[in-house]
């Protein structure tokens, strides 16, 4: 032990100062067996600084993930950008029913996402072109998920059987909006509520970012 005692002494320091075990092990270059013999009696004295270097570890590794994020995303987003340019000229560019996809999209779908594709409309028809579409460019078979938001005044099982059915899906989550009033003479234009139905791939949405592109492009004649 005198061997090392020097060593010890420096974990029982540091540790009194608020270091972690793993940041213990790290300094002294020895085994978290070794080094928690040494401090498991010991008491941190600074608890303070223990609490700040263990938020500075938190938001270090945050940082670290986001940044891990980006890249991924960076490199999915130039793997498939000439993907996404083959598809155009071979298959898209000259399907008006996909446009028509592409300008229900642009309207009607969240675009700021990253990582999926995600509609929202109370129209029956519209959400089962745009399902169509979903389905189409959902080729490694991702979950879909569907969810309604209904108003406070609105049958949630008459809604859930109604999506149901005309979706063919076997679960529909719901979320109550909080009105003062009643639906009244709005009930017409939205008896089954608002329903969104969204799946997540980054690679898909890479390439429907893509498109949306070129097909705005073409609207504006470039």
């Amino acid at each position: 032990m005198k061997k090392y005692s020097h060593l010890r002494e420096k974990a029982v320091e540091l540790r009194e100062n608020g270091y972690s075990l793993p940041d213990i092990c790290e300094r002294l270059k020895k085994s978290k067996t070794t080094v928690y013999y040494w401090i498991k009696d010991v008491e941190i004295k600074k608890k303070n600084l223990f609490l700040k270097r263990c938020q500075e570890k938190s938001k270090k590794n945050a940082i670290a993930a986001a940044y891990h994020n980006k890249t991924k995303f960076e490199k999915i987003h130039k793997e498939y950008a000439t993907q996404a340019k083959e598809e155009w000229e071979e298959k898209y560019k000259d399907n008006d029913e996909f446009k028509l996809f592409l300008m229900l999209y642009l309207t009607e779908g969240y675009r700021k996402g990253r990582f999926g594709l995600s509609l929202a409309n109370s129209n029956p028809t519209l959400i089962l072109f745009a399902k169509k579409w979903f389905d189409i460019l959902n080729i490694r078979k991702k979950d879909m998920k569907y969810s309604v938001q209904i108003h406070v005044d609105q049958d949630e099982t008459k809604v859930k059987n109604y999506w149901k059915d005309l979706l063919g899906a076997s679960e529909i989550k719901v979320s109550r909006k909080s009105n003062s009033g009643k639906l009244g003479h709005r009930y017409w234009a939205s008896e089954y509520a608002v329903l969104t139905l969204e799946f997540f791939d980054a690679y898909v949405k890479t390439m429907l970012d893509y498109w949306m592109e070129q097909f705005q492009l073409e609207l504006n004649g470039v």
